[in-house]
């Protein structure tokens, strides 16, 4: 996948170290292995439809679902998102506190916690269903779009002179890609989630006309852009919990539940 040539800064490759116990609330969260990632960020003049390319439509499979043949059913996958105040994902994380955690934990455990943490989102749960072809990855992608004026074009006859802008629109929001390991074991799955917060409110330029006073506002949007890249296990007792994802509203960061359906 070809991530937009704009998206600058850094990229960092994480190593989690073992971890045992989470706490959430009044609650312990077990963690049973807290998985290595490669993230990377940075503010980008794409947008999600650039940085996340979609499956390209007949493409070949590079990877096969372990167990997907003799008609089996194809593997059925919940992804669940919210935002977390900063001191919920304080108490979530536990030593994990101040940097992103990619966790594999008990699905039962990962459901007790979910069920106390919707009342404490900033923002409503999200919930989606999404199925894993017998070949292929499945992408996952909410986003949402905002018009924007990206330009002016102007047409003069004599003394008269007429300017239309022209309209852009901009996606912000994430893509979730899940692709079966190849070679791997039944329930191993890479999995990379790219998210694009645009930042609010847009920064403006005024463009003046040559040989006139008037003036045109247009508007440069740009994207607080992440992505996280993890190997991890999800199957029937096994989730993944993707935490601590930094977010453009201030006091809150992401989290990202997935497990099977």
């Amino acid at each position: 996948m070809q991530l937009s040539p704009f998206l600058p800064t850094f990229a960092l490759a994480c190593l989690g170290t073992a971890c045992t116990t989470t706490h959430l609330a009044l609650e312990p969260l077990r963690v049973e292995r807290e998985l290595p990632y490669f993230y990377r960020t940075g503010w980008d003049y794409g947008d999600l439809a650039r940085a996340a390319a979609p499956l390209p439509a007949g493409a070949p499979a590079q990877a096969e679902v372990p167990g997907s043949q003799g008609g089996l059913p194809a593997v059925k996958l919940v992804a669940r998102v919210l935002r977390l105040p900063d001191e919920e994902a304080r108490a979530m994380l536990g030593a994990a506190d101040g940097r992103i955690a990619v966790l594999e934990v008990p699905a039962e455990d990962l459901e007790r916690a979910l069920a106390g943490l919707g009342a404490r989102s900033v923002g409503p749960m999200l919930e989606r269903e999404f199925e894993l072809p017998a070949v292929g990855a499945a992408d996952l992608r909410v986003a949402h779009q905002r018009a924007y004026i990206a330009a002016v074009e102007v047409e003069r006859s004599g003394d008269a002179a007429i300017a239309d802008p022209i309209i852009e629109v901009v996606e912000e929001g994430f893509r979730l890609r899940v692709t079966p390991v190849a070679g791997g074991a039944p329930d191993e799955f890479e999995v990379e989630l790219i998210a694009c917060d645009l930042e609010r409110p847009p920064r403006e330029r005024s463009i003046a006309f040559p040989g006139t006073s008037a003036t045109m506002t247009v508007e440069q949007p740009s994207l607080f852009t992440q992505v996280v890249r993890a190997r991890a296990v999800i199957g029937a007792r096994t989730s993944l919990l993707l935490a601590g994802i930094p977010s453009r509203r201030e006091g809150a960061s992401m989290m990202l539940a997935v497990r099977r359906g």
